[in-house]
């Protein structure tokens, strides 16, 4: 697997952009925002711990070009990888959306059950 990160400054914060490659061509692309410029204790503190832990989201294989090419539009302003990783990240977050909204109405369906039967309950005496 092949793993590139890339720290830039957006205009407001810090931000790591990293991109993997596996073995199939598949790229994942994550971002971890630092806020303010890191310092070097700080960027190794991420990298032992925290780099794990941000989520990468899988985007399209990759044909010729491998991940550790960056090019500038890759770095002015996040590229192409920190559009991709919004549009995956925002993909994320409605499918999260819509399995709660789910959950929502199921639990909703539950309550409304259980008031019919201490209805039918009360009418009965019980």
């Amino acid at each position: 697997m092949q793993v590139v990160t890339t720290v830039f400054f957006d205009g407001q914060f810090w931000i790591a952009l990293i991109k993997k490659q596996d073995s199939s061509g598949t790229i994942f692309t994550g971002k971890y925002t630092f806020g303010p410029e890191p310092t070097n204790p700080r960027l190794l503190q991420f990298y032992l711990n925290d780099y794990v832990h941000v989520p990468c989201y899988p985007g399209a294989p990759l044909k010729e070009r491998s991940v550790h090419c960056l090019n500038r539009g890759d770095l002015k302003a996040g590229g192409s990888a920190l559009d991709q990783w919004k549009v995956l990240h925002q993909a994320e977050l409605a499918s999260r959306k819509q399995h709660k909204r789910e959950r929502l109405k199921l639990d909703e369906r539950q309550r409304f059950a259980l008031r019919q039967e201490k209805k039918k309950r009360k009418r009965r005496g019980r």
